[in-house]
C-alpha cells in the first residue's frame, strides 16, 4: 500500500484501540487490515506527519487544529493533538470549526500546517484527517501521500504510545472565529456589502447538518440581512450528517410537496420541513417576489454547500448543486468584470454536467476540466497565481514555491490572477478572496467553502431579482445551462485494487468503454482522457465537431469503501447515454465486486429476489442500489447484474 490517502486525507470507520476486536493488531494492522482508524492511528498519523513537515520548514514549527462535532468524548481529536505534540510541534487548537477555517486561520497566523478531524460528508461513525500546507493551504498530492504513507508505516507504534507530549498547546478558539467572521463580512470575499443588508429579502433556512457551521453560517447570514432559520443544528451527540447534508441530496434535481409530506422521501429531514412550512406562510410575498425563500444545505465539516430554491411559480423545491452555483457565480463575476469572464479560468471536474464547460466559455471564461477533488481545482488555482508549470504524474504539492512569492508580498491581488471559479457537482465551489495576516500583510486566498458559495450564489441571485420577474427568475436559477444526463452507479464493497492502471479490472473496462461508445455513438470521434494528476482514472470521451458530448468513466472512491461508472452526456445524447449504462453497469459491477465480503452476500441476496436487509445494513447499499434492485426485489438491471456475475464465474 503505497498511499493510504483518498482524494482528500484518511477516512475510515473508528474504533478505539482498546477495543476487544482489535486484540493484538498494532494501530497500522487495524488500518490496513480491518479499515478501521483507531485513536492510536490518528495519534501516529499526526506525529508522522509533523516530523515530515518539521524537516521542511523548522523555523515554523506550529500546526493548527479543528474538527468537526462528531467525536464529542475528544477520543480522536485528543489524540491528533497529542501526536503533533510528541512529534514537538506547537498545537494551535481551534475546537469544532468548519474546514474553510483551518486553512484560513493557518495561513492568518504563519502556521506551518492545517489539520481538520473529520470524515466530511460521511456518516457520523467515521472520523478522519484533512491536511493543508502552508502559506496557501495547498492539499498533499501523490507523491505526498506517498512520503506520508511511508512515514505512518515505518512508526514505531510502541515508541510513539510511550513519548511524552514536548510541544506547546495554545487554544485559539477564540481569535479564529474572529477572524473568520471578520474576512466573510468583506466584500473582496462575499460579493456582497453588509453594511447595506443585500439580503434583506431573503428567508432562509441553513442546515449545518449538525456540524461545524452550526450557529456560526447563521450569524454570518443574518449580518447580511436575511431572516434566518436554523435546523440540524449540532445538539452534542456528535450525529453528524444525521438527516441532513449534501450528500442526501446528490443527484436530486427537484423536490415536490409531495416529497416534503410524512411517509415522503424527505419527510423527515427537517430542512425541507421547515422550507415547506415557510413557503406556505410567505405564499403571497415570494409570488410577487418581494421575497425570497431558500435552504443553505451544508456537510458536517462545512465545504460544501448546495443551494435548495422555492419555486412559488411553480410549487416546488429546486436543488441548485454545485454545477449550478458555479455557474451563477461565474455570471456575478462577469458581469463585475464588465460584462466577460476575460478569458479567467473556469475549472470543473469530470463528475461535472458536460453543459457546465460550455456554459462558462459562453460567459467569455476558459474551461478546465480536473479529475475528481477540489484538490485539484485549488492546485489550479494557485498554479494560475503563481504562473507555475503544469501537474505531473509524480505530483507534488508547490506549497514550498509559494513561500518566497508570498513572504515578498509578491502574489498578485485577488483580482489580477487568471482565475474565476472553480467546483465540483458535489458542492464545492472555489473562488479567490483576500486575507490580511497577522502581520500585515495581505494574500490572496481560496478555499472549499460552503459559506463563501452561499455569499456569492446569493449575491448572484439578488443581481437577478433585480433585473428579471419572479417568472424569469426562477426560470433562470432552474436551468443557468441546459443539463444532459448524468449519472453516478456506485457498486459497495470492491476490489478496489483491480481498477488501478493495470490492475484486471482496468484492463476489461478499458476496452469495454471504448466498444460501448463505438456501438452506441458511432459517429463520435473517440479519445481516452488521461489526467496526469490521476493516473488510475479510466475515462473515455466522444466529440461532435470538436465539442464533447459524452463521457463515460470509472474511478475508486477516494473516501469510502466503493467504486463508480460514471456516464455524462449532453442532453441530445441522453438516450445514448443511458444505453450505455444499461450495457455496462452490470459488466462493471461483476468487474469490480467483491461478492466474498459478508455486506457484499446480504446485498447479493436482495438483488437475487430476497429480503430487504435491515434497517442497521442499509447504510451500506442504500446510495443508489434501489435503482439496481428495486424497493422491492429484482428488476431487469438487477438480473443483468446477477447474469453477468454468472458469466464472469463470480456467483
Amino acid at each position: 500500500m503505497d498511499r493510504i490517502q483518498g482524494t482528500d486525507g484518511i477516512r475510515r470507520d473508528v474504533r478505539r484501540q482498546d477495543d476487544p476486536s482489535l486484540a493484538g493488531l498494532s494501530p497500522w494492522e487495524a488500518f490496513v487490515e480491518r479499515g478501521v482508524i483507531t485513536d492510536a492511528f490518528l495519534e501516529g498519523y499526526a506525529y508522522a506527519f509533523a516530523r515530515l513537515r518539521l524537516e521542511e520548514s523548522p523555523a515554523s514549527a506550529e500546526v493548527v487544529v479543528g474538527w468537526d462535532p462528531r467525536d464529542p468524548s475528544g477520543d480522536f481529536t485528543g489524540a491528533v493533538v497529542r501526536g503533533l505534540r510528541k512529534a514537538y510541534a506547537a498545537a494551535a487548537v481551534m475546537g469544532v470549526a468548519p474546514t474553510p477555517a483551518v486553512p484560513m486561520y493557518m495561513a492568518y497566523r504563519g502556521a506551518a500546517a492545517g489539520l481538520m478531524v473529520t470524515a466530511s460528508h460521511n456518516p457520523a461513525g467515521q472520523n478522519g484527517v484533512k491536511i493543508f500546507l502552508a502559506p496557501a493551504g495547498l492539499k498533499l498530492l501523490p507523491a505526498d501521500d506517498r512520503r506520508l504513507t511511508a512515514a505512518v508505516a515505518a512508526l514505531d507504534w510502541e515508541e510513539v504510545a510511550a513519548a511524552e507530549p514536548r510541544g506547546e498547546e495554545v487554544d485559539v478558539s477564540r481569535e479564529w472565529r474572529e477572524v473568520f467572521a471578520v474576512s466573510h463580512l468583506a466584500e473582496c470575499n462575499s460579493w456582497l456589502r453588509a453594511g447595506e443588508r443585500p439580503l434583506a429579502d431573503f428567508v432562509l433556512v441553513v442546515d449545518p447538518a449538525r456540524g461545524s457551521y452550526s450557529g456560526a453560517a447563521a450569524e454570518i447570514l443574518r449580518a447580511y440581512g436575511a431572516d434566518v432559520v436554523e435546523v440540524n443544528a449540532d445538539e452534542g451527540d456528535g450525529r453528524v450528517n444525521w438527516r441532513s447534508g449534501v450528500a442526501d441530496l446528490e443527484g436530486v434535481a427537484s423536490i415536490s410537496f409531495e416529497d416534503v409530506s410524512p411517509g415522503g422521501r424527505f419527510g423527515e429531514y427537517p430542512a425541507l420541513v421547515a422550507l415547506d412550512k415557510l413557503a406556505g406562510e410567505y405564499d403571497a410575498a415570494l409570488a410577487t417576489g418581494e421575497s425570497f425563500l431558500a435552504g443553505a444545505i451544508f456537510d458536517a465539516d462545512g465545504d460544501r454547500l448546495f443551494l435548495v430554491v422555492y419555486d412559488p411559480t411553480a410549487g416546488e423545491f429546486v436543488v441548485l448543486s454545485g454545477d449550478e452555483v458555479a455557474i451563477l457565480q461565474a455570471a456575478e463575476l462577469a458581469r463585475r468584470l464588465g460584462g466577460a469572464g476575460g478569458g479567467r479560468a473556469f475549472v470543473n471536474t469530470v463528475e461535472s454536467d458536460l453543459a457546465v464547460a460550455g456554459a462558462a466559455t459562453s460567459l467569455g471564461f476558459d474551461a478546465i476540466l480536473k479529475p475528481v477533488g477540489d484538490k485539484w481545482i485549488l492546485t489550479e488555482a494557485w498554479r494560475l497565481a503563481a504562473t507555475a508549470g503544469e501537474a505531473r504524474e509524480d505530483a507534488v504539492s508547490f506549497s514550498a514555491e509559494l513561500e518566497p512569492l508570498l513572504a515578498a508580498g509578491a502574489a498578485p491581488l485577488a483580482r489580477e490572477i487568471p482565475y474565476g471559479v472553480g467546483c465540483e457537482e458535489t458542492g464545492h465551489a472555489i473562488t479567490f478572496g483576500e486575507l490580511t495576516r497577522a502581520d500585515g500583510a495581505l494574500m490572496p486566498f481560496a478555499a472549499g467553502n460552503g459559506l463563501k458559495s452561499a455569499l456569492n450564489t446569493l449575491a448572484a441571485i439578488a443581481t437577478l431579482r433585480g433585473k428579471l420577474g419572479p417568472d424569469g427568475l426562477y426560470r433562470e436559477l432552474k436551468a443557468p445551462f441546459e443539463r444532459g444526463h448524468k449519472s453516478n452507479n456506485y457498486v459497495f464493497f470492491t476490489h478496489k485494487e483491480q481498477l488501478l492502471r493495470g490492475g484486471a479490472a482496468y484492463e476489461f473496462m478499458d476496452e469495454e468503454l471504448e466498444a460501448a461508445l463505438a456501438k452506441h455513438a458511432p459517429s463520435l470521434a473517440l479519445e481516452r482522457l488521461d489526467f496526469p494528476e490521476e493516473p488510475d482514472l479510466l475515462h473515455w470521451a466522444g466529440y461532435d465537431g470538436g465539442r464533447q458530448v459524452v463521457g463515460v468513466f470509472c474511478r475508486n472512491s477516494g473516501t469510502e469503501d466503493k467504486s463508480a461508472l460514471y456516464v455524462r452526456a449532453a442532453k441530445p445524447w441522453a438516450e445514448a447515454a443511458a444505453a450505455l449504462e444499461r450495457e455496462l453497469f452490470p459488466k462493471f459491477y461483476a468487474a469490480v465486486k467483491d461478492v466474498s465480503d459478508r455486506r457484499s452476500v446480504a446485498e447479493l441476496a436482495w438483488l437475487a429476489g430476497g429480503a430487504r436487509p435491515e434497517e442497521a445494513e442499509l447504510r451500506w447499499v442504500a446510495e443508489g442500489l434501489e435503482r439496481v434492485m428495486g424497493p422491492a426485489g429484482s428488476t431487469a438491471r438487477g438480473d443483468a447484474v446477477l447474469a453477468e456475475l454468472h458469466r464472469a464465474k463470480k456467483l
